[in-house]
This record gives structure tokens, C-alpha cells and sequence, in this order.
């Protein structure tokens, strides 16, 4: 048994197509009129304003300015040019000699990206989705994020990064085997991501996990060739590699070693994506229980492994704000930060690890009771994997890829519950506070 979209359909009504292209369609016009709303009336700051200002748009008019050359100072940004050139290729096509980061040209531009990003989104809807209540919890928690509104109104890589990780997630979604061209864009997929950020290299390992199985039971010819579809986008990963390390000695610039690069793993990261997804994801906790039924049987072992694993993190890494050693830029750390003074740091950080979990745990339940790992979930722990490298433990590395994933995991279910309703309800709420930041901070 696959854990697939039709595991769900043969058992639940499912919603009309129709109706899904009109639930797409409300969304993205009240999703495009706030990103417009935010662009024209927020002032310019916070982490996206200052990111483009001060690090991303000075590359891209160098680039503007003097062709398609990579020897501009290193030490200006820590990332492969890849956003930059983009910007660049269409600054220069339509004429234009400078970008301001707060511009229309700007948010025009970064529109082609975002466009992209819905249009894989709603993809996604229409495969997946099986009643009113899952398309919506599909689309409102990846829509949710700050990282995917405020990337687009001041552009930084992030909402690139995140476009092309949607397309991933598309492709994995076709049914097997896997075939020569889905390989083939997995492959391309896999060399955007990396133009936007280098640390997406570990994507195009993906594949394998799911293949994985047949090299250890050595199966016929036919699934060595699935082998070998599975490890070109690795190929094309290692390359990307090799290129960065060609330029630079190291995967970012030398400048940007020590600020950026952990030395060895940096489990904290894994850490803070537990926690994370216990204070942002919680919903899904219930949702999945609900899944489950609530069986004693299924309930007492997931909490118990997942208090375990909380014990684990408290024990063996520090959970405190601590800016110097990276653990800042997340909800996570500043809500500890700010219960620290009253000793319930943490215990918030150890709570919030606990639900994350619990919500992992069930999902390797659901994996094991179909004998198969979903994609999406493989796709996403290799990415989690990468940011183990990762010297900052930052919300907006891991938050729109977390929130993807797990919808589109939930998605396969029919969630017309109380439960679901609760899990819409926070998510638009969290939609609420993510479109006010710029205007209460």
C-alpha cells in the first residue's frame, strides 16, 4: 500500500474541480491584492526591507551596471548571485539602469517568481485536496507565513528558494515509477533552488530515499534504472557544488565562513525545527491525532517517544536566545528571550519540542502503517538535514518549507472535523498577524 492521493478518494467524497479552481482563484486575487496593500503602505523595514537593502540589491545594480560577471567584492553577500542575475537579465532587457528595492520595478519582477510559486501551490490543490475544509488547510498555512508575504514586497531569495521547492513537491506527487523526465526537471529544480540558495544542494538528494529500498534488496533491472533517474539530480547538486568550491574554496564566500557555515553539525537547528513546528504547527498535531482516533494504543508510545526526545534536547543542547551563537531570528528565541526573566524559557522551548514531536512521531506512524515514506516528508527531512550545516537557527530558513510540507501531508485526509476547523482558525489568525508586523513592530 502507497501512501497516495487516491489511498483517500476511493474512501471520501471528494470536492468538484470547479469548486477547487474557484477556491484557488479567491485566494490568490486576496493574496495578491495584500502583497500589493503591504508594498504600497508598510514602511520599509524589518529582516526583508533590511536584507534587500543592504545586501542584495547593491549586487544586483553591480550587475546591472556591468554584465553578467561574477567579480564584484565577495565580501558583499554570502550567496551565489543567482536572485541577482535574475533581477539583473530582466533590469537589463526592459532598460532599466537601477533597481530600488522598494520600487514597482522591484516588486514587479519578484511578481514573476511569485506567480510561479501560486501557480505550483494550486497545483498541488488540485492533486491533493480531497473536501473544502483540506483545500483550504492546503492553501491557508503556506500562505500564512511572513517569510512568503514580506520576500515578495521587499525582494529577498527566499520566496525563489520556496518556489522552487514547490515545484519539487509537485513532481514528487506523480505517481511512480519515477520516470526520465521527472528526473530530468528534478534536476533543473534542483539547479534553481541552488541559484537562490546554495544550502538547497541537499534537494537534490531527494529522490533517493525512495529508491533507497531496492538498492538493499537488489532488485531487477528496471528499478536499477529508478536508481539512476534518482541520483542525476544529486549529481547535478554535487556539480553546483563543486562549482561553488572552485570560486570561493568553500561553499560561501570566505568573508562568510565563520557567520554562516557550522563547524561540524549543528544540532540545535535540528532542535529549533521541532520546536518550530510545535509552536506554529501545532494544529496538525491534532489533526493527525484525529487520524489515529485517538487510540490508546498509538497515543501512549508517540507521547512517550516523544517525551524522550524532549528529554534528549534539554539535556544534550542549550535552548536559550543567544545571538552569538545563532539562536535568534525565530519566534522560538524570542519568546524564550522573554520568559527567560521569569525562569519559563525552557520549559516554553522544552513544551514546544514536545508538540513538534509528537507531530514528527505521528507522521512516522502514518508512514509506517502504509509502508511508505510520502515524499513530501523525505523531501523535506533532506532539507531539515541541510540546515545542520546551518551556523543560524532562523524562522525563515525552515518556516515555508515546514508549512508546505506538512499541509500537503495532512491534504490526503478528509479534515471536515473540529480539528480541522481549529487548525484553519490559528492559521488565519497567524495570516492576520504576519500581514500587521510591519505595522505594529
Amino acid at each position: 500500500m502507497e501512501l497516495s492521493v487516491q489511498d483517500t478518494r476511493s474512501t471520501q467524497n471528494t470536492i468538484s474541480a470547479s469548486l477547487k479552481l474557484k477556491i484557488c482563484a479567491v485566494a490568490a486575487i486576496a493574496f495578491l491584492i495584500g502583497v500589493f496593500s503591504i508594498w504600497v503602505l508598510a514602511p520599509p523595514r524589518g529582516w526583508a526591507a533590511d536584507d534587500a537593502r543592504i545586501w542584495h540589491f547593491p549586487v544586483i545594480d553591480f550587475l546591472i551596471t556591468n554584465g553578467y560577471r561574477l567579480d564584484y567584492d565577495p565580501d558583499l553577500i554570502a550567496m551565489f548571485p543567482g536572485m541577482h542575475l535574475f533581477f539583473a537579465f530582466f533590469a537589463r532587457l526592459l532598460g532599466i539602469k537601477q533597481l530600488s528595492f522598494d520600487g514597482l520595478q522591484a516588486f514587479l519582477i519578484q511578481s514573476i517568481l511569485g506567480l510561479f510559486f501560486l501557480f505550483g501551490l494550486f497545483r498541488i490543490v488540485r492533486q491533493l485536496a480531497v473536501d473544502l475544509l483540506s483545500t483550504l488547510l492546503l492553501i491557508t498555512p503556506v500562505l500564512s507565513s511572513s517569510y512568503v508575504w514580506y520576500s515578495w514586497v521587499w525582494p529577498t531569495p527566499d520566496l525563489g528558494s520556496l518556489t522552487f521547492y514547490t515545484w519539487m513537491v509537485v513532481l514528487l506527487l506523480k505517481e511512480p515509477p519515477l520516470s526520465p523526465s521527472v528526473s530530468i526537471a528534478f534536476s533543473g529544480l534542483t539547479a534553481g533552488a541552488m541559484l537562490f540558495r546554495q544550502s538547497n544542494a541537499v534537494l537534490g538528494f531527494s529522490l533517493i530515499p525512495n529508491v533507497a529500498p531496492r538498492i538493499l534488496s537488489r532488485s531487477r533491472s528496471s528499478d536499477l534504472s529508478s536508481i539512476g533517474l534518482a541520483l542525476l539530480p544529486a549529481l547535478t547538486a554535487l556539480l553546483g557544488i563543486g562549482f561553488l568550491l572552485l570560486i570561493w574554496g568553500h561553499v560561501v564566500p570566505p568573508h562568510f565562513v565563520n557567520y554562516h557555515s557550522a563547524k561540524g553539525l549543528n544540532v540545535v537547528n535540528g532542535v529549533h525545527t521541532l520546536a518550530l513546528s510545535g509552536l506554529v504547527c501545532w494544529p496538525f498535531a491534532l489533526l493527525l491525532l484525529r487520524n489515529q482516533g485517538y487510540r490508546p494504543t498509538i497515543l501512549i508510545p508517540v507521547a512517550a517517544a516523544a517525551s524522550v526526545l524532549t528529554l534528549l534536547c534539554y539535556l544534550s543542547v542549550p535552548l536559550d536566545y543567544d545571538k552569538d551563537a545563532g539562536r535568534w531570528g525565530s519566534l522560538v528565541w524570542t519568546i524564550e528571550q522573554s520568559l527567560a526573566p521569569f525562569h519559563l524559557g525552557s520549559l516554553f522551548v522544552c513544551a514546544t519540542i514536545f508538540v513538534g514531536a509528537t507531530i514528527w512521531t505521528l507522521v512516522g506512524v502514518r508512514c509506517w502503517q502504509v509502508r511508505q515514506i510520502a515524499p513530501e516528508i523525505s523531501l523535506f527531512c533532506v532539507f531539515a538535514a541541510g540546515l545542520l550545516f546551518e551556523y543560524m537557527s532562523w524562522q525563515r530558513y525552515v518556516e515555508p518549507q515546514l508549512l508546505i510540507s506538512l499541509s500537503v501531508f495532512c491534504a490526503r485526509e478528509k479534515l471536515n472535523s473540529l480539528e480541522g476547523r481549529i487548525g484553519l482558525g490559528w492559521f488565519s489568525a497567524y495570516a492576520v498577524l504576519s500581514i500587521m508586523k510591519p505595522f505594529i513592530s
